[in-house]
This record gives structure tokens, sequence and C-alpha cells, in this order.
């Protein structure tokens, strides 16, 4: 677990780097959805069974993806989301009515610098769909707390052909963030700030006895909105986020099919933040990530069980351009009276998943799944510390150690059935078995000139806090919860 920790933070053995290149990477981490679809990579075939949305139910649910916690909670990167749902099925209408609360925290807490980054808010959605012949509209309306205001969506469906249907949506949307960094003496706050969310949805559907196709753009513009105006330290450049689906199933017999994916996502953004003299210390000028995802599942039955078996191949690419003036947070010029930073990277992996079921829900009913994951690193960063700003005094050109890594994932359910009650509970556990380092000879060769340490905790520094704050006492990580109770009404 603790190399797999260093694979998000750490680039490397060689010349420090000052702790706001971390700083950044895991703000961009904590302001995109789910701490950057972090449970996403360690448990990305993991699908959980939902009520059958025929009918009327009552549902109360838990989902807890416990990335790492140290016992003193000095080290955390956890998310949880609680809810209640309510569905109420008519004959061409249907009404929901959903509460979530949902916390997500990144926080690193060492003597010397302290890293906290934490989404918690409430959510209280209202939705009604009007199911006519040939025309479909979903509305749903949301209200967060510590948000002033109402959030609409909007979904259209029309049946063009008996074989084709189009849909186009709108949606706006606001999650509530908070952010603490204290370095040193250096203390920077970011308190009553919102992401924003203007998505489009696109998509079409064509339908026949044997196969079925989907298309489906969503394009989001999201930014940043300040809601303390005494205190706006962050610039936010209007950031884009595009995701491509284009999936289909074909249906071999009633019960055995062939289903495939391909997902493409491309996203872009830039920020600055400002101290106190509202001079800026950090700014990004561009953060990049292309992200490429094909899926195909194989399901087929034999004798009492459904057999799933799948193949992903993930595909990412990243980019970070970062700008960083030390003497504006209180620091010694490490390198000179600017930083510039270069982070890029590629991270490839691919899954094999086999899944055993009952073909039938019975009174009780129990799963499993066994996944190989195999991961391919390649990372690094050029650094250079320039004196009145454009006179170079340092150079540092380092690359991730680690260059791969084989996981297993193990996911077992069990669902017990009882009249109109339900449970059910889900547990996947995130294995590493194997990780692979580069030679040393390639790590040393990418340092071009050696720097004394200025007392400053670097970037090796900071991932060996980590390492002992994990190998001293209790941690745990990897493991994705889920638990519903489900009352069938009708």
């Amino acid at each position: 677990m603790i190399d797999l920790f260093k694979i998000i933070l750490g680039k490397g053995e060689g010349m420090p780097s000052p702790f706001v290149f971390p700083f950044a990477i895991l703000f961009l981490i904590s302001i995109l959805p789910a701490q950057y679809g972090i449970a996403d990579w360690l448990h990305p075939v993991i699908n959980i069974s939902m009520p059958n949305d025929t009918g009327s139910y009552l549902q109360i649910v838990n989902n807890s993806h416990l990335g790492i916690i140290s016992d003193n909670d000095a080290l955390n990167i956890s998310e949880n989301t609680y809810g209640i749902n309510y569905l109420k099925q008519f004959q061409r209408n249907r009404i929901t009515i959903k509460y979530k609360q949902y916390q997500s925290r990144t926080q690193l807490d060492q003597p010397d610098y302290v890293f906290n980054v934490m989404k918690n808010y409430h959510e209280f959605l209202f939705g009604y769909v009007i199911d006519r012949k040939n025309i479909s509209a979903n509305v749903e309306l949301k209200k967060k707390s510590q948000i002033q205001g109402i959030f609409p969506f909007l979904l259209l469906t029309a049946k063009l052909q008996p074989w084709l249907a189009c849909s186009y949506g709108k949606s706006i949307d606001q999650v509530p963030l908070d952010l603490n960094l204290n370095y040193y003496d250096f203390e920077y706050e970011l308190n009553n700030i919102n992401t924003i969310n203007d998505m489009h949805y696109y998509g079409f559907s064509i339908i026949n006895k044997k196969y079925q196709i989907d298309y489906i753009l969503l394009k989001n513009s999201y930014g940043i909105n300040v809601n303390d105006t005494l205190y706006q330290r962050i610039e936010f450049d209007n950031g884009i986020k595009n995701k491509l689906y284009f999936k289909g199933t074909l249906f071999i017999t009633n019960k055995d099919e062939i289903s495939w994916i391909y997902k493409k996502s491309s996203q872009e953004m830039g920020l600055k933040l400002k101290n106190v003299s509202d001079k800026t210390f950090l700014k990004i000028d561009n953060f990049s990530n292309n992200n490429d995802v094909i899926s195909v599942k194989y399901t087929f039955h034999y004798s009492k069980y459904a057999i799933h078996i799948q193949y992903i191949k993930k595909d990412m690419d990243l980019y970070l351009d970062t700008h960083i003036w030390p003497s504006r947070m209180n620091l010694t010029d490490l390198f000179g009276s600017k930083i510039e930073n270069l982070d890029y990277g590629n991270i490839e992996q691919k899954i094999v998943s086999i899944k055993l079921e009952p073909s039938n829900v019975k009174t009780i009913s129990s799963t499993i799944k066994i996944s190989w994951l195999k991961d391919k690193y390649d990372m690094g960063y050029n650094t250079i510390g320039k004196f009145l700003w454009f006179i170079p005094v340092f150079t540092d050109n380092q690359n991730l150690d680690i260059i791969g890594k084989d996981a297993i994932n193990i996911n077992m359910g069990i669902s017990l059935k009882h009249g109109n009650w339900m449970i059910s509970t889900n547990f996947s556990q995130h294995i590493p078995v194997n990780i692979r380092k580069r030679n040393k000879s390639e790590t040393e060769g990418g340092t071009e000139a050696p720097v004394e340490n200025s007392g400053y905790p670097d970037l090796t520094s900071i991932v060996h806090d980590i390492d002992s704050e994990l190998s001293v006492g209790n941690y745990y990580g990897g493991g994705l919860f889920h638990l519903s109770l489900i009352r069938y009404i009708d």
C-alpha cells in the first residue's frame, strides 16, 4: 500500500522539489469529481445492482471508498455517500425523491505542513418523468446545503422511428468545496467556494431485437465561484470537460449477449492562487487530461449461473504546466525568484475479470468477481528555477521510479430477499501484488545540477513522511463498500 500511494505522489529520487508541486496536483484531484476518479482506477469493473425501476420502492443506501486512512487521521483519502431514495411508479409517469449526504476528504497532516481539501454537503433531489408514446421528459431539481438556489436538469427523448430515439439534455449544478493549506508560517484558505458545472447532453439509440447501439456526448463547461467576496484569492479560467460514449449490445439468445463500450474524455483548465497581498504565488497555465477506455464483455449461462467475462483497456495522458513564486509564500527562494514546473505522464491499465452469479434471484444470492489489473506508468517532470524571472539558475528533470503495478481485485456480494424487503451488501478489495520499478541507472540520469537542501520539506521527504506514517501504527486502504436496504411498495 505504501508503494501504491507513492504512485500518486512520488516522482522518483533526486533533487528537492517544493511542496507546492504535490499541492497543485492534490488540489486538481480534489476539485474534480470523486477525487479524480481514483476509485475507478482501483475498482474499474464494479457494477452495483440497483432496484428494478419498473416498481415503486424506498431505499436506504451507503457507499464508501477508503483510499488510505491512518489510525491517527494524519493521512486520509476517502469518500462516503449516504442516501435515501424513493421512487413511485405510475402507469406513464414516475416520481423520484432522493436525499444524499456526501463527504470527500484529501488530508495530509504533518508537523510542518497541513493540507486538507473537503467536500461535505447534503443534497435533496426531486424528479418527475413524463412518458408518452413517442416522447418522454425527465425533469429534476436539486438543492444543496451551503449553496443558495435550486439547480435544474432536463432530458428530452423523442422516438423518431420504431428503431431510432434521440435525446437532448441540459443541467446546471454547483458543488461546495473547502481548502486549507498550512506550510510553516504560510496559510492559505479557500472557504465557501463552489465548483460550477454547465452541462449539455446529446444522444441517440438504435434499437433492434438482435442489437442495441447508443451514442452519448457530454459537454461540460465548469468553473469556481467564491461566495465570500472579502477573500477572493483564486482566479479560475473556465474549464472544459467532454465525454463521448459509444456502446452497443449484441443479443445472442434471450440470456446470452456480447456488450462493448468505447469512452473518450478530454479536459482542460487553468487557475491562479493569490496570497493576502493579492499576489499570485501559484499559476497553472494549463492542465489537460485525455482518457480512452475500451471494454468488451461476454455474458453466458451455464447450469444455474450467469458468467461474465470482461476485458478493459484504459489509457490516460496527463499534462500540468505550473509557475510558482516561493517568496510570495513566505519561503526562501529555493531556486530563484520563479519556478517553472512541467509535469507529464501516461497511465495504461489492462483488466481481465470474471464474475459468477445465480441466473435467477433467490431468497439468498451471492456473487463473486475476480479481476487481474496490470498498470503501466510513464511519468516525470521538468523544473527550471529562474533568478529575476528570466536567468536560469537551476534545472532538474526526473522520472517516476515506479513504472508499473500488478494487482488483484476481489469483489463479493450477497443479497437477502424476504417478501417486499431486500438487503444487499457488496465489498471490493484492491490488492497490489507486484510493483515494477525503473532501473537505478535510468533514475540517476535525470538530474543536471546539484542543489543544496534549503531545509524546507521537498517531495521526497513528504513521501518519506507518509511512508513513516503508514509503517508506524495501523492503516487501511483500497476498499470499496456498498450496503442497500430496499422496501418494495407495490
